[in-house]
């Protein structure tokens, strides 16, 4: 009865491994279908991995090799119908992965050759399949060893602090002591944790879409202060233009009036200089007004303008020429001539 019990158990435990194996693969096939159609995004959720963890609840490890089937999955498709027959494994599966992604940054690596890498590793297990992988691909899996030595290794602390160890070249230790040097000379402070803070502060300035949003806003709103400022100053410059050349043509007005009749003072001064002084001696000659000459020159001076309308027009014959007049000024000297000279 105890036997009977026991190998019961067995089956029943046989039967969960293979349902087990069978649910895993419909889950890498649903988390395909998300991957390909980005529905994580509708769920606000940025990544996969982020839906992986914060939704379904897998640690960051589980999440990882998760993803990485998922990525194999989509090149060689039948991976998922292996994966649920046994004859390869979650851990197998992203083992190749790992070595091809690696080995396809040295060179390309095509869709038959993952095919072949895949066959390799069937039926294997995980101390089997990583021998296999090694002496296939000895540059990748260097590369890879070398990773999985410098990968930080987290520790909780009490007190709400983390430790964190980490392998790193020489070359790069040597660069963060100079740049802890460098901000120790401005910030008196040669403190890893602090160098570390700022570093990523720094990265998180640069990368961080949030931020990175907020800095665009607020340039925005700068510029559309300056471009505000410039139009007031447009505005007043243009209100203030026509009232200042107004009163500059105004004084320059005042200006040349104010000349035009110091100009007619210095003639009226000229020509009372120029005059001759008459001396009218009573008895011996009587000096001519100028009345009959000053209207005989009004008279020409109307007569003008006709003249100039008929430019062509001939003299009527048997006309008799008017007499040439005389200008009072001529007729004033020659008057003073006759007087003299009685």
């Amino acid at each position: 009865m105890q036997i009977q019990k026991s190998l019961s158990l067995l089956e029943k435990t046989r039967q969960a491994r293979k349902e087990e194996k069978r649910v895993l693969a419909l889950l890498l096939g649903y988390l395909l279908e998300i991957d390909q159609t980005k529905a994580y995004l509708e769920w606000a959720y940025p990544s996969l991995f982020t839906f992986l963890t914060q939704d379904l609840g897998y640690d960051k490890a589980s999440a990882y090799r998760r993803v990485l089937a998922i990525r194999a999955m989509r090149e060689t498709p039948e991976i998922g119908h292996k994966i649920e027959t046994g004859e390869l494994t979650l851990t197998s599966v992203c083992q190749v992965q790992q070595i091809l992604t690696a080995e396809s940054k040295q060179r390309p690596v095509s869709m038959e050759e993952k095919r072949d890498v895949f066959a390799l590793v069937q039926n294997l297990s995980q101390p089997q399949a990583e021998r296999a992988l090694a002496e296939a691909y000895p540059q990748a899996t260097l590369e890879l060893n070398a990773r999985a030595v410098m990968r930080p290794r987290t520790h909780a602390l009490p007190g709400n602090q983390v430790e964190v160890r980490l392998v790193i070249p020489q070359e790069l230790s040597d660069k963060l002591e100079q740049l802890k040097d460098l901000r120790a000379h401005a910030q008196f402070d040669r403190d890893p944790v602090k160098l570390l803070e700022w570093l990523v502060e720094q990265g998180l300035e640069k990368l961080d879409p949030i931020r990175r949003l907020a800095r665009s806003e607020k340039r925005a709103e700068k510029r559309e202060a300056k471009q505000l400022q410039i139009r007031d100053e447009r505005l007043s410059e243009s209100a203030d233009g026509p009232r200042a050349e107004g009163l500059k043509s105004e004084d320059e007005d005042l200006q040349d009036l104010q000349d035009l009749q110091d100009l007619q003072e210095r003639q009226d001064q000229a020509q009372g200089a120029a005059r001759p002084a008459t001396r009218v001696r009573s008895g011996v000659a009587e000096i001519e007004t100028s009345t009959e000459g000053d209207r005989a020159l009004e008279r020409s001076f109307a007569a003008e303008p006709r003249r100039a309308a008929e430019p062509n027009r001939r003299p009527e014959p048997n006309r008799r020429p008017e007499p040439e007049l005389i200008p009072s000024s001529t007729r004033i000297g020659a008057s003073l001539h006759l007087a003299h000279a009685s």
